[in-house]
């Protein structure tokens, strides 16, 4: 298995731990024999760990927001910002580059892709994340697809 991309044709691409919600449900769609669900990858939740969680500045940001309280939102907005803006200027190694390119060539460099966020806790029965999680369309090429990954 790949590390980082897995096909949502792959059976470990149906775990939410692996995927995320909006991903693993997506995977199980297209596993429906029928059901018209245009061929995809899913960023694993080890990817993000793997990379964004290994970033010094970013474990520091999250370390602060685990010590505020819910009532604190006015700073729990500003400490969100900051951990947003600090990922935004973060570059991936060039495994992760190769990994989604090797994923890619397998399709024409015409394909168009929709880059979406999904959370291990998304989609849960007893939990929802609707309009907090962002989209982008049409997106191609490698570079593209790595910067709506990054956004």
């Amino acid at each position: 298995m790949n590390k980082y991309i897995v096909n949502l044709k792959d059976e470990i691409a149906n775990d939410i731990l692996t995927s995320g919600g909006k991903g693993a449900n997506l995977a199980r769609l297209h596993n429906i024999v029928g059901m018209p669900v245009p061929d995809g990858y899913v960023i694993t939740a080890q990817a993000y760990k793997d990379m964004v969680l290994a970033m010094p500045e970013i474990e520091k940001l999250l370390s602060r927001l685990e010590e505020l309280r819910s009532n604190q939102t006015e700073v729990i907005s500003q400490l969100s910002e900051e951990i947003r803006n600090t990922i935004n200027i973060f570059e991936f190694p060039q495994v992760f580059i190769e990994e989604i390119s090797k994923a890619l060539s397998k399709s024409t460099t015409s394909v168009k892709y929709a880059v979406r966020s999904s959370a291990t806790a998304e989609d849960l029965p007893e939990a929802s994340f609707a309009g907090q999680q962002d989209t982008f369309l049409n997106v191609t090429g490698v570079k593209d697809i790595c910067d709506a990954i990054v956004k």
